[in-house]
């Protein structure tokens, strides 16, 4: 065999053993490396939805607005179904110790209950629903943006329901309270006596006159509440009118919610702001 055929076969044989060690050795470990990087890329799941609990009229922190929900008609018809006769509804909106009062209200809790009230007033008659509020101090359970209750109800019995009241706050100074929103005329005893007693001195003494302001509670918004206050002081104004004496000898003034006889929250204390009062001014005074 000639020295160039041997350098040939050699030269072939050389090249068979490289093809054979890329492919079993250089090639496997490169797959097995790329197989064994995609294996263990971390793949991140989907995030998982959230579920957010709401109720038939609901609210969130710091919003005085309420929302209702597909629960909203079965709650509704629960509180129909215990409606009666000389019964009144209270709204009670809840508050948290956190949250700012809304313009015209004394916290938000009132601001929700007067909004639940316009949303319950398609069914039931304003003037036998009124609106407390209930203070919650903590609302750490609250979740950011979450939504909570916006208002309890329930029907008190007629011993609770607001009749007219006269109050003395001087000989020549006098105080009546109205009902919540109530346009009914006035039929308290009390009331009557003393409305005739004032009607029967002014026919008697022309020269005196009398001042009669209407005030609100902040249990509503400004301006209906200024409506009501006018309604107070014309209402008390009209029934002396009828009782004969002239109209020139009486003023009234109407200040709505501005100047609150009782800073509270209770219901009592919206009881006492929502009223007229009556000032007697003797000529010879």
């Amino acid at each position: 065999m000639s020295t160039l055929m041997k350098w040939l076969i050699m030269l072939l044989a050389w090249l068979a053993f490289s093809v054979i060690t890329f492919r079993t050795c250089v090639k496997d470990s490169c797959c097995t490396a790329c197989t064994t990087e995609m294996t263990t890329e971390e793949v991140t799941p989907p995030p998982a939805e959230t579920s957010i609990t709401r109720y038939p009229v609901d609210s969130r922190l710091g919003f005085a607005e309420v929302e209702t929900t597909d629960q909203f008609t079965a709650w509704k018809d629960a509180i129909l179904a215990g409606m009666e006769d000389e019964k009144m509804l209270e709204v009670e909106g809840i508050y948290y110790a956190s949250e700012t009062a809304p313009d015209g209200y004394e916290n938000m809790g009132l601001a929700r209950a007067a909004k639940t009230i316009e949303l319950l007033s398609e069914f039931i008659p304003k003037d036998r629903m009124r609106p407390v509020a209930r203070l919650i101090e903590n609302d750490s359970s609250l979740e950011d943006g979450g939504y909570f209750l916006a208002a309890n109800t329930r029907w008190q019995a007629d011993s609770n329901v607001e009749e007219e009241e006269v109050i003395s706050i001087s000989e020549d100074e006098k105080i009546i309270l109205f009902p919540n929103a109530s346009a009914k005329p006035i039929e308290d005893a009390g009331v009557l006596k003393y409305l005739d007693d004032l009607a029967a001195h002014l026919n008697a003494h022309p020269d005196d006159k009398v001042m009669i302001t209407g005030h609100a509670s902040r249990t509503g918004l400004p301006e209906p509440n200024m409506g009501f206050s006018r309604d107070r002081a014309e209402r008390v104004r009209d029934m002396l009118t009828d009782r004969g004496v002239n109209a020139g000898q009486i003023s009234i003034a109407f200040k709505g919610d501005t100047q609150l006889r009782d800073s509270g929250t209770t219901e009592a204390a919206h009881r006492n702001n929502r009223r007229a009062e009556i000032k007697l001014t003797r000529s010879g005074n």
